[in-house]
């Protein structure tokens, strides 16, 4: 009778824990989300830069994230195309709720003809290939908050 009760007990543990293993890999959604985004922003000689950009942010797996950059940007008198994709593994981080980031890739189109200086310094959270944490926290049921660790980086809403 006590090996009856005893196989039984490990029975439901098992599979109260298979349950929330269950729950939790499917709590996370791939979704889709987009916003635009208009800047003005001041270089350290006093210089202005504008852009104007649309982001698509694709994510069709928990760990990985696909970013659609379109738009312009203007610096001084020359006006430049941003059409770029960008492909951001994250990976859990000792910081709650905060994923370890990195643009690991970047593949630009050819009527793409922003200067990587541009880029890299007044667009990009960080430069590809440096880890920077980001936070994604869900605003309602069909925004997201783009969030780094120093600043914030974008909203996007999810079509319905």
């Amino acid at each position: 009778m006590r090996r009856v009760i005893f196989f039984v007990f490990i029975l439901i543990v098992i599979s109260v824990c298979l349950f929330l293993f269950s729950i939790d890999n499917n709590a996370w959604d791939p979704f889709r989300c987009n916003t635009h985004l208009s800047a003005d922003v001041a270089k350290k000689n006093g210089d202005r830069i504008e852009f104007n950009i649309n982001i698509n942010v694709v994510a069709f797996h928990k760990e990985n994230s696909e970013v659609i950059v379109k738009g312009t940007l203007q610096d001084k008198d020359k006006s430049y195309s941003i059409y770029r994709r960008i492909f951001i593994p994250q990976k859990p981080s000792p910081l709650k709720d905060y994923s370890a980031t990195v643009i690991t890739c970047e593949k630009r189109h050819p009527k793409d003809n922003v200067p990587d200086i541009l880029w890299q310094n007044y667009v990009l959270p960080e430069v590809p290939g440096i880890m920077f944490y980001m936070e994604i926290t869900h605003l309602r049921k069909n925004a997201l908050f783009f969030n780094g660790l120093d600043k914030p980086i974008f909203i996007c809403t999810m079509p319905e």
